[in-house]
């Protein structure tokens, strides 16, 4: 009985996990001196993850609402994004 392509992808994802994260590491701690949680790769896009799938559920939700109720989906988002960040994104070019 073979294995079916999900079970490859599954091994050749936790394989390229473990090698990004793992050589990552191994690169910040030796080559650019970092420590503890610093040298894991990309820490700063890591820590906005929960954010941003946090926003991409919240934006699904009043995306489905929206066409329940005839809104765009779009207002409460901005509506939150400047509540929380002071003010709607500048052009900084």
């Amino acid at each position: 009985m073979s294995l079916q392509w999900g079970v490859y992808f599954l091994i050749f994802f936790g394989v390229g996990t473990v090698g990004y994260l793992g050589g990552g590491f191994a690169y910040n701690t030796k080559q650019r001196g970092l420590s503890g949680s610093e040298a894991i790769p990309n820490i700063e896009a890591w820590e906005q993850l929960p954010d941003l799938v946090k926003d991409g559920f919240y934006f699904t939700y009043e995306r489905i609402e929206g066409l329940r109720t005839g809104k765009d989906g779009y207002e409460e988002i901005r509506h939150r994004r400047d509540s929380e960040h002071g003010g709607p994104p500048t052009d900084s070019l």
